[in-house]
């Protein structure tokens, strides 16, 4: 009652809306149609944080007018992959979206695939999937080799404050030497990187006297060449 309520209000510029979404025994409630009654307003949001709304509040997400979103908050939504299969079913699918928040939504490497083959990629500058389940380096790789994920600049995907150092040397390697994600995002995999493999990626760069410098000096002299 309440959102309808909000909904029949003249909120036509609103912006920036946080909805509640918990039903008593953690039953999703369905907050996003009742807004579908401004389209005015849906149309004005900029920013949504919702939470608990399941794969059939993404499909009402996604089918409604709320089609200007920059920034999705969906952390603890039960979407599981099912839910972002939904939310990336598409190319129109959520195409002014820059920050796409999924933590603990109990995903696994299907969702990072679904992803990765998703035109709405594109535009992502900031993902956050931390506390779902560990994801393989090879479904992290699927991710970050997409052709959409080049304006890929911020990423979580694990606990802990340096994710990438549980990643195998290899995948560290292939992540900043084989895929198109931003410069930034690449960088991050510098720390975690063993002095043998910054040896050899300054070496792949063509960077002269590697083999005299210590490891920090190693990682500034790489991050501004990828």
């Amino acid at each position: 009652d309440g959102l309808r309520a909000l909904a029949a209000e003249a909120f036509d510029q609103l912006e920036h809306l946080e909805l509640a979404s918990s039903a008593p025994g953690g039953a999703p409630l369905d907050t996003i149609t009742p807004l579908h009654a401004n389209p005015r307003m849906c149309a004005s949001l900029r920013a949504l944080s919702v939470r608990n709304l399941g794969p059939d509040g993404a499909r009402a997400l996604i089918e409604g007018p709320i089609t200007e979103l920059r920034a999705l908050d969906a952390n603890l939504c039960a979407l599981g992959d099912e839910g972002v299969a939904i939310l990336t079913r598409d190319e129109d699918t959520l195409r002014a979206l820059h920050t796409l928040q999924l933590e603990a939504n109990r995903l696994t490497g299907a969702s990072l695939h679904a992803l990765a083959t998703w035109p709405g990629l594109a535009h992502i500058e900031r993902l956050s999937l931390a506390h779902n389940a560990r994801f393989d380096d090879a479904d992290l790789l699927a991710l970050w080799r997409s052709p959409h994920a080049a304006n890929l600049q911020e990423m979580s995907f694990a606990a802990g404050p340096d994710p990438m150092s549980d990643l195998d040397q290899d995948t560290l390697w292939s992540l900043v030497t084989d895929s198109p994600i931003a410069r930034e995002l690449r960088a991050r995999a510098l720390p975690s990187m063993t002095a043998t493999t910054l040896k050899r990626l300054a070496k792949h760069l063509g960077i002269t006297g590697y083999s005299r410098m210590p490891r920090q000096a190693l990682v500034d002299a790489i991050g501004p060449r990828l």
